[in-house]
Parts: C-alpha cells; sequence; structure tokens
C-alpha cells in the first residue's frame, strides 16, 4: 500500500488549482492507494477555511476507501478557528494543517489560542501537520521543538522535513512524537535520518500539484530501502498515528 499524505485540494492564493478528479487520476496514474487531502491557501478562505474544509469532508465521504481528509484553519481568528476545529472533528477529520508562514503566524504552544487548538488535537489524539522551511523563524525546526516539548504525546509531521534545516535529525532524536514528511526534503537529510533513526520516522508525501508522486517515488528509490523500511515510510507509519479509521 502507497500513502501520499500530503495532497492540496481547491485553489491557491498563487494560481495552483486542483480538484478531486484530478487527484484520483494521478494517484491511479501513480500507484497511489490513499491520500491525505488538505485545502490549499485559499483565495478567499474566510475566518475559518470552512468551505474549503467542507469541500474536503465530502471528498472523504465520498471516497472513505482513498480519501483521508485533513483540516487547515488560520489561528489568527481566535475562539472561530478554535470552533472550526470542533466542528470538523465532529465530521470526522483526521488530522490538522498549519501553515505559519502563508497564514503569518507564528505557532508559539504558549499563545492561548495555538496552545487550546493543539490541545485539542491532543485530546482527540489527532496528528498535526506542520510546514517547514528555512524562510523564517515560525516555520523553522525550532518552532517544531518547542510544540513538542509543551506537547509531547502530540503526533507532529514536519512537512517538507524542515527544507533542510541543519536542525531536522536533532529534533527528531530529542522528541519520539515528531515525524517528518518526505516531499522536497533532500536525499542527504532523508539518508541522515535513516542512518540515525530508522524507517520509522519518515512519511511519504508529494505535497501535489507542487511536486508529484512519481518524484517523490522516485527519490525513495534511489535510497535502496530494505522492503521493510519501504512498507514503513510508504504506509505504517502514517496509519500508525491515530487516524481515526472506522
Amino acid at each position: 500500500m502507497i500513502i501520499d499524505s500530503h495532497v492540496h485540494i481547491g485553489k491557491d492564493k498563487d494560481g495552483s488549482s486542483q480538484n478531486l478528479s484530478q487527484i484520483l487520476e494521478v494517484m491511479d496514474e501513480s500507484k497511489i492507494n490513499k491520500a491525505i487531502i488538505i485545502p490549499f491557501n485559499e483565495i478567499n478562505p474566510g475566518p475559518t477555511f470552512k468551505n474549503a474544509n467542507d469541500l474536503v469532508i465530502k471528498a472523504q465521504k465520498e471516497h472513505p476507501d482513498r480519501i483521508i481528509g485533513f483540516a487547515r484553519l488560520d489561528p489568527y481568528y481566535g475562539k472561530e478557528a478554535y470552533l472550526e476545529l470542533e466542528r470538523m472533528i465532529n465530521q470526522g477529520i483526521k488530522g490538522l494543517k498549519l501553515h505559519p508562514r502563508s497564514q503569518a503566524f507564528l505557532p508559539d504552544p504558549n499563545h492561548p489560542i495555538i496552545y487550546s487548538i493543539l490541545d485539542l488535537l491532543n485530546i482527540y489524539n489527532l496528528p498535526l501537520l506542520l510546514h517547514t522551511d528555512l524562510v523564517a523563524r515560525n516555520t523553522n525546526m525550532a518552532i517544531v521543538d518547542k510544540i513538542a516539548t509543551k506537547f509531547p504525546e502530540l503526533k507532529i509531521i514536519a512537512a517538507h522535513a524542515g527544507k533542510n534545516d541543519s536542525n531536522t535529525v536533532s529534533v527528531l532524536q530529542k522528541h519520539e512524537n515528531v515525524y517528518i514528511e518526505s516531499s522536497f526534503a533532500s536525499l542527504i537529510v532523508l539518508k541522515k535520518i535513516l542512518i540515525k533513526l530508522g524507517a520509522e520516522r519518515i512519511i511519504f508525501g508529494s505535497d501535489l500539484p507542487y511536486s508529484h508522486p512519481k518524484i517523490e517515488l522516485a527519490k525513495l528509490e534511489i535510497l535502496e530501502l530494505s522492503p521493510s523500511d519501504k512498507k514503513k515510510i510508504l504506509s505504517d507509519n502514517i496509519l500508525n498515528l491515530g487516524l481515526r479509521f472506522k
């Protein structure tokens, strides 16, 4: 089984767009069994991403065997964002993505709103997919370290492995509840993680349409993984993070 843990649906401010039919077509072409779909940074998301989140839930209900839905929020809106997460949990969402750079916020777990959102995920044992990169202090691996310290039971997936942040491996070593999603991660970083921590902390994702499953799968082939390690990365690791499958 192959699960793509990072796929976008809807229309983005940057001009990118992708509907469910297009996603399913790429999945079929790339032999992807299941995909986690997440709203883009929508052009008009409103204060809560409600319409975009509803699109995700609709897709999950129509294709429960193939689509795993993650919500998206803008914590700037405080209580409205919290209530939207609560609503989505009641609708059967499997996790949450936060994108600190796109929504221009600092995911400081000591901030009351951020704390309340993360605490709700923790209560329901839902994973957090957090965009990480080296562009700003609100997206680097230091902030992942801070969240993981505050919430040691919360499953945190660092999308893109910090985009080659030099602290990626050390944060993984420090926190057993932190994983990386592999899209745009360099081979060097992936090799270091495999050597120091094994395959259990790597989760396959493509970030479709910004990359493609075939590209990201080819990258894993270069690593010459054992069948067991490949299975962990392609499906087992994400399935072990409490996705509330019925």
